[in-house]
């Protein structure tokens, strides 16, 4: 269990620190739906916008499936066109949190085999920069907060976590440039 969490901490920390300083990359990720987004915004409400570090609405609530790509969008098209899967089968698990120095990550895990085997195929597929970590943990970010402040808003109860269990389908990845576009990237229909 420690070892487990060693490993998130080194895999959050070069996350945060890549995210940051390399603009020059896109990332893959699949978008939640409206009512989960929602949820997530709402859920959200509960920390105060003084104890984060970036806001609630900033990036529309998503699982990272790819990021590090550097190849150009009609190429990712291409890939997820044809990619292995055509559906993205998804269960929400517990709010979970990542102490870092900069940021506390507050975030919900996710179990997909789906998710596993589009970060394996992209990786294969398309070009990327070298990986800053060794293992693919799916997530759907809840909040950035203070460094120090995340282990305040974890919940106490199922009842305070309202993504438990949550069964999510998602037929549509979205390729976010280096820019910033957005490129809706559908999954084939197999």
């Amino acid at each position: 269990m420690i070892e487990s969490a060693k490993r998130q901490n080194t895999f959050w920390r070069s996350v945060l620190l890549e995210e940051r300083k390399n603009k020059s990359v896109g990332c893959l990720v699949a978008r939640m739906p409206k009512a989960i987004a929602d949820n997530v915004l709402r859920w959200g409400k509960r920390i105060p916008s003084s104890r984060l570090v970036e806001a609630l609405d900033k990036s529309p609530p998503h699982i990272t499936v790819k990021w590090g790509i550097k190849s150009p969008v009609n190429e990712v098209r291409k890939a997820v066109a044809n990619a292995p899967v055509n559906t993205l089968w998804c269960e929400l698990q517990n709010i979970t949190l990542f102490e870092n120095e900069e940021a506390d990550v507050l975030k919900v895990d996710v179990k997909s085999l789906d998710c596993h085997t589009m970060f394996g195929y992209a990786t294969g597929k398309l070009d990327c920069v070298p990986p800053t970590h060794d293992e693919y943990i799916p997530h759907m970010t809840l909040a950035y907060v203070q460094s120090g402040w995340g282990k305040f808003y974890l919940p106490v109860s199922k009842v305070d976590n309202p993504f438990l269990g949550e069964h999510v389908m998602l037929k549509n990845l979205v390729y976010c440039d280096p820019q910033d576009k957005e490129h809706i990237c559908p999954l084939p229909n197999k």
